[in-house]
């Protein structure tokens, strides 16, 4: 006998589950299993998350993930839920596909879309019995979290967003394993992400130099990393654009910079060009320097730092038009106020995903702004000063928004650009198919330096 018709939830979407639930709801029991394996056995060839057309969106995609509960485990409660770069109000939940192993998340998402992605499978939960009852902090809370976190086992493309240093066996090296996926823009869909993996140490290109330093600032009365990369060869004095990028580490050990670069200059996307990464002197420092708020951050840069670095390194430009400072999130923040604050040092701003959201706090003396006040402080700045002899390039993320169409990052960038023209800037921009993700920041450095500084063979 046929098996009972099971109500089919709402929230599935995907034609490729739908059917099968169909033959399910139309088999015998016997039948049922050799159904579900032939699913999963197709999912492991063809690769995860499912790619289907959106025929009434063709600039979309419904992409389904998935995971399969363990054996046995399949009738038992499971949270599983996707971790990644797009902003929502509630979690990225998978549903479970009634009577099945089957966990599944359908999004429509961006044609083009470059992103990394976990899956949190059952979190641990901080022991607030060890905290005498106290309600873990949100830090706690990530951090237990992160020990159920795993890249999807059914896409064989994957990121290490950590250092290679790392055991791989260790629970550190697991925990910074992320899945890719790179959409196709145009024609058939297809993850895309191993015919764009970065070059690795593997890849024959001419290395650059790469220089790790210490600086103390006597300004700041700070200590901090830095970092250098100079191209091959030998160069005049003066004739290397400089690019200042924030966030030392991250796009050390994650975007692994350094080697991109060697690609970007060896195919002539670039012109050769130093790069100084800068680091924080704690990583509790971070959100104190890179918003503005006060000036000794940006004035450590510009008067101490950069004369320092020409000191040692006379082949860096010393013109301004010549130096691009850049970052992403809160440094793309500070590279838009650098910008503005010292064009005499800093003639072209590359800002990815800038956090123009940021506002400094009301000082006690002064009543606190109603809520019907108007935001966007760093437009307002922009809008009221001078217009300064800076080009700029702006990007950021489609999937920077709620996930309802809440306003996010993206209506905060595409504000500045409508002011930055208005005041007769020359300003660039790139919405690209991603969210608040160094997977994606990467090439987006590459694009901005091309927007701003031109290529190898075609010099702005």
């Amino acid at each position: 006998d046929a098996a009972p018709a099971a109500v089919l939830p709402a929230a599935v979407q995907s034609p490729a589950l739908l059917q099968l639930q169909a033959q399910i709801a139309q088999t015998t029991p016997a039948q049922k299993p050799v159904l579900i394996q032939e699913f999963w056995s197709a999912a492991l060839t063809h690769g995860a998350p499912l790619l289907e057309p959106l025929p009434q969106h063709p600039q979309e995609a419904l992409v389904t993930f998935l995971w399969r509960a363990p054996a046995g485990t399949q009738d038992q409660p499971h949270h599983v839920r996707l971790e990644w770069a797009m902003r929502s109000a509630d979690p990225f939940t998978f549903q479970r596909l009634p009577d099945t192993d089957i966990w599944y998340l359908s999004l429509p998402l961006p044609r083009g879309l470059r992103a990394a992605y976990q899956l949190v499978v059952d979190p641990v939960q901080w022991p607030t019995a060890l905290a005498a009852g106290a309600a873990p902090s949100r830090m706690q809370r990530v951090q237990t979290q992160q020990l159920s976190a795993q890249r999807d086992l059914l896409n064989p493309h994957h990121w290490h967003a950590g250092s290679r240093q790392l055991p791989a066996d260790s629970a550190a090296a697991l925990h910074a394993e992320r899945s890719v996926l790179e959409i196709a823009a145009t024609g058939p869909l297809r993850n895309m992400a191993a015919d764009n993996a970065p070059p690795t140490s593997a890849t024959k290109l001419p290395a650059g130099q790469l220089q790790h330093l210490r600086y103390t600032s006597a300004l700041l009365g700070n200590t901090r990393s830095l970092s250098l990369y100079l191209p091959t060869g030998s160069h005049a004095a003066g004739s290397l654009p400089l690019l200042v990028l924030f966030d030392r580490e991250a796009y050390l050990e994650r975007v692994h910079i350094h080697q991109l670069l060697d690609a970007w200059i060896a195919q002539g996307r670039l012109p050769a060009m130093a790069v100084l990464l800068v680091g924080n002197p704690q990583r509790k420092d971070r959100a104190a320097e890179l918003p503005p708020h006060t000036p000794a951050f940006g004035n450590m840069l510009a008067h101490e730092l950069l004369p320092w670095l020409r000191a040692q390194q006379p082949a860096i430009a010393t013109e301004a038009c010549q130096v691009v400072v850049a970052g992403s999130s809160y440094g793309g923040l500070a590279a838009g106020w650098l910008g503005w604050a010292h064009p005499e040092t800093f003639g072209n701003v590359l800002s990815l995903s800038g956090s123009y959201w940021w506002a400094p706090s009301t000082p006690k003396s002064e009543p606190a702004p109603h809520r019907w006040a108007e935001g966007d402080w760093f437009m307002r700045q922009v809008l009221h000063g001078p217009t300064q002899a800076v080009r700029w390039h702006l990007a950021y993320g489609l999937l920077e928004r709620g996930v309802q169409g809440e306003a996010g990052i993206i209506d905060n960038n595409r504000h500045l650009r409508n002011v930055l023209q208005a005041k007769g800037y020359t300003v660039t921009t790139h919405e690209f198919a991603g969210g608040h993700d160094y997977y994606a920041w990467g090439e987006e450095i590459a694009l901005g330096l091309e927007a701003l500084l031109g290529t190898a063979t075609q010099p702005r």
